[in-house]
């Protein structure tokens, strides 16, 4: 088991016994959290697991044919679009040509890009204040230019070969290219289809979970085998188990890092409430956004731009992979999430001066 999974665990049994003394240590509520967090991952990851991996065993042959056409490998277009525990992961792996190209799909091409498109991207720009859109998007747009960087790092940890790379970030890099593009020439219309996107890929996970959910109580309906859907909710549990650790671990960060906070202030050249905003988005950026109108303006950049590739290193993307596969591959995303996450960063820093700030 990961260093980082274990430590995880631990933080979630701290906060299950402040629960049971009445939340004295104030990190009850924090586990609490963790534990809200299951039902919406539940409505996002078990309908398209279970139905997404029973659609690509049921296509198997139209496929293989299709990966005969692509110059790159197939599962690459999965990745793109959905992020890992939004089925990125599972149908990569099971449409791929190698087990190695299915884990840089579904593991480090699904959690940057595939978790942009389908989350990050149409989530944050519905969340955050009308008037925060512009600073939003272009910090969006230096971390999507920065993915191939994360990308590089976690194939050349798998073992890929230079030709492999290059052929199958190809496409992921041009597709980057593509939305930084349209960003720049037409943010409003792009803002429109990348909303769709995202609440359509919502959309359908809802559906998808109400017909696995119907199937259980109604044999005639049943879709997905069985043994899917057990091994969802399994993954499900540990999840749950590892979000709960990774909300303890902010609030303590929060509670008790703040001479830390106040010195990457200084280095960063961003006000306090930005850097909390990074420190939360290593769990999740959802926490992130509610103290985005209160970040300077080289803040709001840098955490819109480390959102695309660095969130969710010590979250739920986290507890998914721990769940799933071995303690290389966990490491092998972790470090491809802090490579494209402090790329994003140092990106935001060159591109936006920074302001003149009181720091403590």
């Amino acid at each position: 088991m990961n260093v980082f999974i274990i430590l995880m665990l631990l933080l979630a049994c701290v906060g299950l016994f402040d629960k049971i003394l009445g939340g004295r240590w104030d990190l009850s509520k924090e586990f609490d959290k963790g534990l809200a967090l299951m039902g919406p991952m539940a409505l996002s990851i078990v309908g398209l697991y279970c139905i997404g991996i029973t659609a690509v065993q049921a296509n198997a042959t139209a496929i293989a044919e299709l990966a005969e056409v692509l110059p790159f490998d197939s599962s690459v277009i999965i990745g793109s679009i959905l992020a890992t525990d939004l089925g990125g992961y599972a149908i990569s792996k099971n449409i791929a040509a190698t087990p190695l190209l299915g884990l840089f799909s579904g593991v480090i091409v699904a959690s940057s890009l595939g978790c942009a498109v389908s989350f990050q991207l149409p989530v944050s720009l519905a969340t955050i204040p009308k008037e925060e859109v512009g600073p939003m998007m272009n910090g969006l747009l230096l971390g999507i230019i920065t993915i191939p960087a994360g990308l590089l790092a976690g194939g050349i940890m798998l073992g890929l070969t230079v030709s492999e790379l290059a052929v199958n970030i190809a496409p992921v890099a041009l597709l980057c290219l593509l939305l930084a593009m349209f960003f720049v020439k037409a943010a409003k219309a792009t803002m429109m289809v990348m909303s769709f996107v995202g609440y359509a890929i919502r959309a359908a996970s809802f559906a998808m979970f109400a017909v696995v959910i119907a199937g259980l109580f109604v044999p005639a309906w049943r879709i997905a085998d069985m043994a899917l859907v057990s091994e969802i909710l399994v993954i499900l549990a540990k999840m749950t188990a590892v979000v709960c650790g990774s909300m303890v671990l902010s609030r303590l960060a929060i509670m008790y890092c703040k001479r830390p906070i106040g010195w990457m202030s200084r280095k960063l050249d961003i006000n306090e409430k930005s850097v909390m905003g990074l420190l939360l988005s290593l769990t999740t950026s959802l926490s992130m956004l509610p103290l985005f109108s209160q970040m300077d303006r080289r803040g709001k950049a840098m955490n819109a731009a480390f959102t695309v590739s660095g969130a969710y290193m010590l979250g739920g993307q986290l507890a998914f992979i721990g769940s799933v596969e071995s303690i290389d591959v966990v490491s092998i995303y972790m470090v491809s999430k802090l490579v494209g996450g402090v790329c994003a960063l140092i990106a935001a820093a060159l591109f936006t001066p920074a302001e003149t700030i009181a720091h403590a």
